[in-house]
């Protein structure tokens, strides 16, 4: 499931989460291909407010790897940089 958010009635752009639905690796977006390529083997955490929970539930199935989705209107949360500390 991915978050989408959308504004009716109002002058706000509409922001939708695009997906890559002919991606042959089975990701959502077309951002997730690229890091993969650039971390290889390597473990590596993932903070962004648009990796979908489809994504994410992906990347830690199949690499050394911690997805956090994070709020766009407030940030990185103190539990979160716990978990990436405690992670890391």
């Amino acid at each position: 499931m991915v978050d989408e958010f959308r504004t009716q009635g109002s002058s706000a752009p509409e922001r939708t989460n695009h997906r890559a639905k002919n991606d042959p690796d089975g990701y959502d977006s077309a951002r997730v291909v690229p890091v993969l390529e650039f971390v290889g083997d390597r473990p590596f955490a993932w903070v962004d407010d648009q990796v979908g929970r489809r994504d994410a539930a992906t990347l830690a199935a199949r690499h050394d790897c911690l997805a956090l989705r994070t709020n766009p209107r407030r940030g990185l949360e103190d539990s979160q940089v716990e978990r990436l500390l405690s992670w890391a």
